[in-house]
C-alpha cells in the first residue's frame, strides 16, 4: 500500500482494492464511477476512510468514514468534497483548490476560497512545492492558468493527470483534513 506524508499525516492508498460502483455525484446525478479508497492516518486517534470516485470527464474526493476519529471530523462526511473536472480539450484534471475554515463556535467548516498563504499556513510548509511532490503538474489562479474572467478568475486550481488518484487525495487531506485536525488540536487544548 503506496504511503505518502501530507503535514504530518500519512495517505494510504490501495488500486488493488479499487472498484466500479454507482455514485451519487454532488451535481445530484447517479455516474458510473471508478473508485479508489485511501486511509488518512493522523494524530489524535484520525483514522479516515476517503475515496476518489472518477467518472467520465469529472469526479470527487470525499471522506466515506470517520471511524472513531473525533466528531470534528463528521463535517466531513457530510460534505467538503473536492470535485475534479477534465479540461474540454482533454486536457489535464483540474480541481478547486479551497480549504475549509472552521468556525470553533459553532464547531462547522465550510469550504472557502484559499491563496497558497492559506495552504502554507495549513501544511506549515511550502504547499506549492508539496503538491509538485504530490504529482500537480500546475497550480495557480484561474486566470493565471486558464485566461479566465469570471467572478471565480481568483480562485487558484491545481493541474494533474486525471488518471493518478495522488495528486486529488493529496490536496484532499491538504485542504480538508488538516485543517480540521487543527481544529481538533485547538480544541482539546
Amino acid at each position: 500500500m503506496p504511503a505518502h506524508e501530507v503535514g504530518g499525516v500519512r495517505l494510504l492508498t490501495s488500486e488493488l482494492a479499487a472498484r466500479e460502483s454507482s455514485v451519487s455525484g454532488a451535481d445530484g446525478q447517479e455516474h458510473l464511477a471508478w473508485i479508489v479508497p485511501a486511509l488518512v492516518v493522523g494524530p489524535r486517534q484520525t483514522i479516515l476512510e476517503v475515496e476518489i470516485r472518477r467518472w467520465q470527464d469529472a469526479g470527487e474526493v470525499v471522506t466515506s468514514s470517520r471511524g472513531d476519529s473525533h466528531p470534528y471530523f463528521q463535517r466531513l462526511v457530510q460534505g467538503c468534497r473536492l470535485g475534479i473536472v477534465e479540461k474540454d480539450d482533454g486536457g489535464p484534471g483540474v480541481s478547486m483548490v479551497g480549504h475549509v475554515v472552521w468556525d470553533a463556535e459553532k464547531e462547522w467548516g465550510t469550504v472557502k476560497k484559499a491563496d497558497l498563504s492559506d495552504l502554507d499556513r495549513d501544511l506549515d510548509g511550502d504547499a506549492k512545492r508539496s503538491m509538485f511532490g504530490w504529482g500537480v503538474e500546475s497550480i495557480g489562479t484561474r486566470a493565471e492558468l486558464w485566461g479566465d474572467t469570471s467572478k471565480r478568475c481568483n480562485y487558484l486550481e491545481a493541474q494533474f493527470d486525471p488518471d493518478d488518484p495522488i495528486p486529488p487525495l493529496a490536496i484532499y487531506v491538504l485542504t480538508r483534513v488538516l485543517p480540521v485536525l487543527a481544529a481538533v488540536d485547538k480544541a482539546m487544548r
